[in-house]
């Protein structure tokens, strides 16, 4: 089964909508433009780490190594199931010499080289590095990733990022602690912002793949480009869709200075609609394409 592409918000339209009301800048009560550039700029964020977290969980699952099924350690490349591994997107699988059966241990690399270019449009360079440890799904294995030169759209992303399965047993829905430690995304102006994160992943699976759902928890928090420090909690689970590619419901508080704003994805339908509050103001409006 290939996980879904659960991932990417167009900040684009984030800011064109939030450009339109422009409010005082002063009124905490209110939204402001300032307000629509820090959501957009956390959303962004959030989308490409979660990215390159779907991306190197597709590497691993597309190899019978990483379930038991090899346990040389030669060097091999292999094919990846997905439109955004395009032509000349080079990945390579690399077992360690204590790797067995019983817990298979190697590396894979994502090498996007000087650019690939996905059918939606973003841009992908450098190198994606997944570490696993134990058999894929079990409950205790791991993955690691990091990243040498990695960009999308111009954006460098650095740091580390585990996946630690915690399922009880096998026989319930996969369930995964993540940690983003030391997490950086540098803009094509050379501002940075930075990111920590602590999120649990349930993969609630379905008869039929394309009505798969993934839920989010947890809590995020780092600076802005403009070094102004900001925190992000889930309040009420995000649910994401197969095939919708942004969350269909939920609710996350991203607070900066003080200032909440509140985040609230709908009430399930795959519709792209999503509701902003600060103080006794809300607003309503469809986000952009994937």
């Amino acid at each position: 089964m290939k996980p879904s592409k659960f991932l990417k918000i167009t900040s684009l339209s984030l800011l064109v909508f939030f450009s339109a009301i422009i409010i005082s800048c002063n009124d905490e009560n209110r939204l402001t433009l300032k307000d629509s550039q820090d959501i957009a700029e956390d959303a962004l964020t959030d989308s490409y780490f979660e990215d390159a977290d779907d991306m190197s969980s597709l590497a691993i699952q597309s190899d019978a190594a990483t379930a038991g099924g090899v346990t040389s350690p030669s060097n091999r490349q292999i094919s990846v199931s997905d439109s955004r591994f395009c032509p000349g997107v080079v990945v390579t699988i690399v077992m360690s010499p204590n790797s067995s059966q019983t817990v298979p241990v190697g590396t894979v690399t994502i090498d996007f080289g000087e650019g690939c270019t996905d059918p939606r449009g973003n841009v992908r360079t450098g190198i994606i590095t997944v570490a696993f440890n134990g058999r894929r799904f079990q409950p205790g294995s791991t993955l690691v990733w990091t990243t040498n030169d990695y960009t999308i759209n111009g954006i460098q992303l650095e740091g580390s990022r585990t996946l630690t399965n915690i399922t009880g047993s096998t026989e319930e829905s996969p369930k995964f602690q993540i940690e983003l430690v030391g997490g950086r995304a540098t803009f094509p102006d050379e501002s940075v912002a930075t990111r920590e994160a602590s999120f649990t992943r349930e993969w609630i699976r379905a008869a039929n793949p394309a009505n798969d759902e993934m839920r989010l928890d947890g809590s995020a928090e780092g600076t802005n480009r403009a070094g102004i420090a900001y925190t992000m909690n889930i309040q009420e689970t995000l649910v994401f869709k197969r095939g919708c590619g942004f969350p269909v419901s939920g609710v996350k508080i991203y607070t900066r200075e003080g200032k909440q704003i509140t985040i609230d994805y709908g009430d399930g339908a795959c519709d792209r609609q999503v509701t902003y509050t600060v103080g006794d103001q809300s607003i309503t409006t469809n986000v952009g394409n994937n």
